[in-house]
């Protein structure tokens, strides 16, 4: 349940925040914060590879410190420090080292005269929480008034296909994965993103993954990007998360099932196993119909309030 003080800001959120609106004149950044199984590594690679030359022609910063800046801003604005997994392996000073090194680095590309637009993506940036939001945004506001901060939204199902189908690429068993939320708290994580006062914005992963245009066209058209922009990253040869055909899952679910503890894939494995045809892999019913009641509210409230965007949610089997 949201408090009413989050309940107040997903008002405010949905109240016509996610207008198209006409492109700025002066600076601004864009934080592309999520969600996980939308594109992100295709998108990020692109502008990565890229960066240079979208700097020189179209004024685009895209920071180079990392091809994802998720872990770079986690260790600049959460607190967790060495207890995140992400910087387990490191000693706290390695860990101080890495942070003031990020900060150094964002901060001088920030400090160039030669851009208009700053993109910082990292699907991993939504969990911040509402006060770690509010030091990145204060932060980012010394280079830009106009800080926006987008999400790429999927179908609750689609994403919990995608995400069963990467876990057990980990080596988990799969009675194990199924018994995993596989879902996300879509409304509350864009009311944190929001409380820091800043423009928040949602886009249909699914809509544009069926554009003939392709997925990174759209995300830049969406960004209010020029089509030129987007014309030359989708030219840009990226690594993508290709999904497993059914009898594939069912191969890796055997091969995790005897092992003494959980063991990743390595690239021979998944070579073979993308080389397995059939069926699309579904969830079964049961892990379906859990998915959809936990993801109801969120199903909703993306239908409700998001302008060409829907995602109902379907009767649960058997009715």
């Amino acid at each position: 349940m949201l408090g009413a003080r989050m309940q107040g800001l997903v008002a405010r959120l949905t109240n016509g925040r996610f207008r198209r609106e006409k492109m700025p004149d002066a600076r601004r950044i864009i934080v592309h914060a999520g969600f996980p199984k939308t594109g992100s590594t295709a998108i990020q690679n692109a502008l990565f590879l890229q960066r240079g030359r979208i700097l020189r022609e179209f004024g685009v910063l895209y920071p180079g410190f990392a091809v994802t800046h998720t872990k770079p801003v986690h260790a600049m604005f959460s607190k967790a420090g060495i207890s995140d997994p992400r910087f387990g392996a490191m000693t706290q000073a390695g860990f101080d080292a890495y942070a003031a090194s990020a900060r150094d680095a964002f901060e001088a590309e920030l400090d160039r005269n030669d851009w208009s637009v700053a993109v910082i993506s990292g699907e991993g940036i939504q969990y911040l929480d509402a006060a770690q939001w509010k030091r990145l945004v204060t932060w980012l506001q010394r280079w830009s008034d106009c800080v926006e901060v987008e999400f790429s939204i999927r179908d609750p199902l689609d994403f919990a296909r995608s995400s069963v189908q990467q876990i057990l690429k980990s080596g988990r068993r799969i009675e194990d994965v199924y018994g995993l939320p596989l879902v996300q708290n879509i409304r509350d994580t864009m009311a944190r993103a929001a409380s820091s006062g800043v423009v928040t914005r949602g886009w249909s992963f699914d809509a544009a993954a069926r554009s003939s245009d392709g997925l990174i066209r759209e995300f830049v058209r969406h960004l209010r990007l020029p089509d030129a922009l987007g014309d030359l990253l989708a030219t840009v040869r990226v690594p993508r998360n290709e999904s497993l055909s059914a009898p594939a899952v069912a191969a890796l679910a055997q091969r995790n099932a005897v092992l003494e503890r959980p063991v990743a894939i390595d690239a021979d494995e998944l070579k073979r196993l993308l080389a397995i045809k059939g069926d699309t892999f579904v969830l079964p019913p049961e892990v379906r119909d859990t998915v959809r009641l936990r993801s109801a509210d969120d199903a909703a409230w993306i239908a409700e309030n998001f302008c060409g965007m829907s995602l109902p949610v379907p009767a649960p089997s058997g009715t």
